[in-house]
């Protein structure tokens, strides 16, 4: 029997499949932080700030489906880590490539297990600046400027 948190999990994955920027904070509790932890200091994201952030890629991204390499649940604990890799495919008339990457995350669950009160995400230091690059691109081609960072920060140093 699948757990509820796998559940959740896996709906939260397949809200990638047609993507929106509400894709990315979806079954997330208000206060829920999203811990991005990559090449700079781990930086938590709100909610709020996540789809901000990912309002950005809107126009630009097209769908993303990941493949889940390992799984690893935790009862007591009430969470779930896992090993994927992301692939991202972007609008057609922007002519860009699709992206592949690993990522590691963590996702804590409420009581009820239908809501994450905490995302912890594990960037690829090197490949990830590769999507960052990718998105700024197709934000050039749409006269749009780079992308913008919550509280100023950057994820890591893009590179295109």
């Amino acid at each position: 029997m699948v757990s509820k948190r796998r559940e959740l999990i896996q709906r939260w994955f397949d809200g990638y499949r047609d993507w929106t920027p509400g894709s990315c904070a979806a079954y997330r509790t208000p206060d829920c932080p999203h811990v991005v932890v990559g090449v700079h200091a781990p930086t938590p994201w709100s909610p709020e700030e996540t789809t901000w952030f990912f309002e950005q890629w809107d126009g630009i991204s097209k769908s993303a489906t990941f493949e889940v390499h390992d799984w690893l649940e935790d009862e007591e604990e009430n969470k779930v880590a896992i090993w994927v890799s992301l692939h991202q495919t972007f609008q057609d008339h922007l002519d860009i490539m699709p992206y592949n990457g690993t990522y590691a995350m963590i996702f804590f669950f409420n009581e009820t297990q239908d809501r994450f009160t905490k995302f912890v995400e594990f960037v690829d230091n090197e490949n990830t600046a590769n999507i960052l690059g990718k998105v700024n691109s197709a934000r050039a081609k749409l006269s749009k400027g780079p992308l913008e960072y919550p509280k100023g920060t950057a994820l890591c140093d893009t590179k295109y």
